[in-house]
């Protein structure tokens, strides 16, 4: 079986290694329709270096590339019909330019099991007139919903947007990628402990400084218990000065301590120096957390984790954490006190055995690969009077 992978994701090269894991199954074949750069953050990222282990790499021409809802690759017909791929995976929005361009390719050839994958977990989030996109984004998507034989969610709540928005067809919920558990693990930062001069508990918060990542939440929270700890933020972003007026103001100064945003590599080291890790994400009308993606990193790295109500953070980390009702500082105050107090030798294990069974790399890929092959199988195996692809026909599509 020969699998077509489009992802603007998968040019950075530390997400390729999904795809090395996929070419390990002798009897699948990956193709890599990679654009020429990506977007990480505000950073670019250009695809170069060796491809993933077993897998071709195709560098597409594109139009409009980095703009994630609006890349087109430019020749994907004739590359499709030469590649004469049994799946095409594609990583991409279903109401993005890209994935109506394979779906209109499905319609047209035939040929292909077509899947996509969506990270969209608000049902309705359509711009409003005069936005130009409020005329794309929706057709795209219901042509992807009409074309598709099956669909991946990253998390729970993406699965039920894409039902409410009015997908019918087969879909499962598998994270686009997983956290390499050999650098997020458990290791000895005492010199840089030293160097923070964090002497005491660490409650800490790595991302973004966006309003809707509630970290003023976090704050006011830490307000609320004894004196004796340090919180530790890392991050940039637009909220950084508001931040830091709130820690002045609640005279916090002493024992707080803003870092800007570190590089990934580095991530782990600062994780380890943070005694519970706290994501306090809000809801906002266009906007509610997906993942979490620190919250995995978190919990391989064995801190205990406390998280919002929003979106996907309750069910990513289960029994492996804590969950406040999100904006509620005191609620954040009482989760933050238990967990301190508690055994958080036993807490991180529990967050580290959770990421061992479910959000590595490998575990993902495997789950992706099984997908991606039933769904071919189920597409493609003719049953008595019916034809081999007949199943295509299912309802809503």
């Amino acid at each position: 079986m020969k699998c077509v992978v489009l992802s603007h994701a998968c040019v950075v090269p530390r997400y390729q290694e999904k795809l090395a894991i996929l070419a390990e199954d002798p009897n699948m074949k990956v193709v890599f329709v990679a654009p020429p750069y990506s977007r990480e953050g505000a950073r670019i990222v250009h695809l170069e270096g060796s491809p993933p282990d077993g897998c071709r790499v195709i560098r597409a021409r594109t139009i409009f590339t980095g703009n994630m809802f609006v890349t087109m690759y430019r020749g994907l017909e004739r590359l499709l019909r030469a590649e004469k791929p049994d799946v095409v995976y594609v990583e991409e929005e279903p109401c993005s330019l890209a994935a109506a361009q394979v779906a209109r390719l499905c319609r047209k050839l035939g040929t292909f099991t077509f899947i996509f994958f969506s990270w969209e977990n608000i049902a309705q989030r359509w711009y409003r007139f005069p936005n130009p996109r409020v005329f794309v984004y929706p057709r795209c998507e219901r042509l992807v919903f009409s074309q598709a034989h099956a669909g991946v969610a990253g998390g729970v709540e993406a699965m039920k947007a894409a039902r409410e928005r009015g997908y019918h067809g087969p879909i499962t919920v598998i994270p686009q990628f997983g956290v390499d558990v050999n650098v997020f693990a458990k290791c000895n930062t005492a010199a840089l402990r030293r160097r923070l001069q964090l002497t005491h508990p660490v409650v800490g918060y790595v991302g973004r400084l966006l309003p809707e990542k509630g970290v003023s939440t976090l704050v006011e929270a830490f307000a609320r218990l004894q004196p004796d700890h340090n919180l530790l933020i890392i991050g940039s972003g637009p909220e950084r000065k508001r931040i830091e007026q709130q820690v002045q103001a609640l005279g916090l100064a002493d024992r707080t301590r803003l870092i800007a945003a570190v590089p990934h590599d580095e991530v782990p080291h600062y994780m380890n120096c943070i005694d519970t890790l706290v994501l306090p994400s809000l809801t906002t009308q266009a906007w509610k957390e997906q993942f979490g993606r620190v919250l995995i990193e978190a919990m391989a790295c064995e801190v205990p984790v406390v998280g919002s109500s929003s979106g996907e953070i309750p069910a990513v980390i289960g029994p492996a954490g804590r969950i406040f009702a999100e904006g509620d500082a005191a609620d954040l105050a009482e989760k933050l006190a238990a967990t301190l107090a508690g055994d958080r030798a036993q807490a991180g294990a529990i967050g580290r055995k959770r990421v061992l069974e479910h959000y590595t790399m490998r575990a993902i890929a495997e789950r992706l690969r099984r997908y991606i092959c039933d769904v071919h199988e189920a597409f493609n195996t003719p049953a008595p009077g019916r034809r081999a692809g007949a199943a295509n026909a299912y309802p809503g599509r």
